[in-house]
């Protein structure tokens, strides 16, 4: 069962007026981020860090994904050996979550 949402990373762009574009990979529009409890969203830091979480939000599923698939193929269950061999694929899925969490907090 393939994703529903637009194809990510998505990405942020300030708006003129306030408030933000979000595109998807491919720079197509998917919803302008507005309607603050103030008139210009660029001087909420809470409108423009709710804004980063959901540009965010396709690299925040693909980790967690990665996450899952790695502990159940290596986790708990797995034996020393096994996890030892796959600390090189851990290292790739936790930069990976590294990464989709910075673009999250981003300021």
């Amino acid at each position: 069962m393939g994703a529903k949402h637009s194809k990510g990373p998505w990405a942020l762009e300030e708006r003129e007026g306030g408030g933000f574009k979000l595109s998807d990979a491919d720079g197509e529009f998917i919803d302008y981020i507005t309607d603050s409890r103030y008139v210009d969203d660029r001087d909420d830091p809470e409108a423009i860090a709710n804004a980063r979480l959901i540009a965010a939000a396709p690299d925040l599923l693909e980790a967690a994904e990665d996450v899952v698939r790695f502990w159940s193929d290596h986790g708990a269950w797995g034996d020393f050996a096994s996890l030892t061999s796959a600390a090189g694929k851990f290292a790739v899925v936790a930069n990976k979550a590294r990464a989709a969490i910075l673009k999250a907090k981003a300021s």
